[in-house]
């Protein structure tokens, strides 16, 4: 298992008492479905910091949680505070990274459904020593 399979298996395990929890969904989600969150890697970047004989990287990732109905507000926030809470209780995942940093959230609702889409952006960082692996 690579480093960023940990890292993601780290950061499921760390969100999985949220049900509906997703990683890397790609299927559009049904209705019956909702509440639902899923968690999207977006992107792995080498980072300016070097250390001698190892590599930091970054990854920036958001999760994406859906809640239907017609005052889904405080659904919503309810689910925001628990992946929010979830996450930076232990900022280094176990000793996984070396940290992980909240960017903020925002929240959309859907002009023809009943459904609030709210996206919280985060970015987590980790040094590897093989240079051959993300």
């Amino acid at each position: 298992m690579t480093r960023l399979e940990q890292i993601v298996q780290g950061l499921y395990s760390k969100l999985s008492g949220i049900s509906g929890l997703y990683v890397m969904r790609l299927r559009v989600f049904e209705e019956n479905e909702l509440p639902a969150s899923n968690l999207l890697i977006e992107s792995v970047q080498a980072s300016d910091r070097n250390v001698i004989g190892a590599q930091d990287w970054d990854v920036k990732f958001s999760v994406l949680s859906l809640v239907g109905g017609d005052a889904p507000f405080a659904a919503l926030e309810v689910r925001r505070t628990l992946i929010h809470t979830a996450l930076l209780t232990d900022v280094r995942l176990g000793g996984l990274i070396t940290d992980i940093t909240a960017h903020g959230f925002e929240m959309e609702p859907d002009d023809e459904l009943p459904l609030v889409r709210l996206w919280q952006h985060f970015t987590l960082q980790y040094r590897n020593n093989s240079l051959l692996e993300a």
